[in-house]
């Protein structure tokens, strides 16, 4: 068997037949050889995968060979002599594969064996710029404030998560989009469960003079990153007031004070099991809320610079046996 591969690139195109938008890259392409091998072997002509590569100027995706378990890429774009690609493997049950490699103009990577382990639960980080591949850019955010109705922070790297007096509230939204079947798939025909969701936020600083509490709802209404505002999400007005209805609490709190910085974590076990019975690309959707007092906490959004401090989701999902 040959394996056979698609290319995607990211213009005006048809999305698995697009080419680079850019200049031509001179450079000549890097390639990467190996092998991925399935444990313990499925049976005859059933040992395959998955194998994707990806970078931010272009993304492959081949099959392994189900007998020989080879797989290559050998025309992998190179920008400014190297280039770091994301390499994943997968298969549905099988622990899933993903390593950052360094891939230089004209050179070859052999013997690059992956072994994907039989297993029973799936774990996936999405943070855009990083994980599940480079590509990512799923993450949404932007924050609500009173009395604005202009929805002009969608664009900033920074949410601004504020309480106290009516006049200096402010919530934010998050909305981390993805298809849970590509991600998530049914294993052995069952359904999953949810064995742990954390929300990482990275806190630039807070202002307070005491401790406040910071929480996460589950947001049950769908909001433009651009246009929302105290008042709509959009095109339309918010049902249940800002920022909508207040859904479930997150299974914690998190106490923030003056010298906090740094990541704080949020389980949230019970919001995201109502997301994996849905199964949908959304709604995956967040409120941020701090109002216990006059207060504000700075928060890295998904539009940061920095990309490693930018929200991570963090999902491990269970198949009972």
């Amino acid at each position: 068997m040959i394996s056979v591969g698609f290319r995607r690139f990211f213009c005006l195109m048809a999305p698995f037949l697009v080419f680079s938008c850019s200049e031509p890259l001179k450079e000549p392409p890097g390639k990467i050889f190996g092998t991925v091998t399935l444990s313990p072997d499925p049976g005859p002509g059933e040992n395959w995968a998955y194998v994707r590569a990806s970078s931010d100027i272009a993304e492959y995706e081949v099959i392994s060979d189900a007998v020989t378990h080879n797989f290559a890429f050998e025309n992998l774009m190179v920008k400014d002599l190297y280039t770091v690609y994301y390499l994943q493997a997968e298969r549905p049950g099988y622990i899933s594969y993903g390593n950052s490699v360094v891939v230089e103009a004209g050179v070859s990577i052999s013997n690059f064996n992956i072994v994907l382990r039989h297993g029973s639960w799936q774990d996936t980080t999405f943070q855009d710029g990083i994980s599940p591949d480079p590509l990512y850019s799923g993450c949404l955010d932007t924050y609500i404030a009173f009395p604005d109705t202009q929805g002009t922070f969608g664009d900033r790297p920074t949410l601004v998560i504020s309480g106290g007096a009516p006049e200096t509230l402010s919530r934010g939204l998050l909305h981390f989009n993805f298809n849970w079947q590509h991600y998530f798939p049914t294993y052995d025909s069952l359904p999953g469960e949810i064995q742990s969701a954390t929300l990482r936020l990275f806190v630039d600083s807070a202002l307070t003079l005491g401790s406040v509490t910071f929480a996460v709802f589950n947001l049950e209404h769908d909001f433009s990153e651009n246009l929302s505002n105290w008042t709509d999400n959009g095109p339309n007005p918010w049902p249940g007031g800002p920022g909508g209805s207040w859904g479930s609490l997150s299974s914690d709190t998190v106490s923030v004070g003056g010298a906090t910085t740094g990541w704080v974590e949020f389980s949230l076990v019970s919001i995201a099991e109502s997301w994996l019975n849905d199964r949908s690309p959304g709604p995956m959707m967040i409120k941020l809320v701090n109002e216990s007092r006059p207060s504000a906490i700075f928060v890295r959004s998904a539009d940061n610079d920095s990309t490693a401090l930018r929200p991570a989701l963090r999902l491990v999902v269970h198949y009972p046996q």
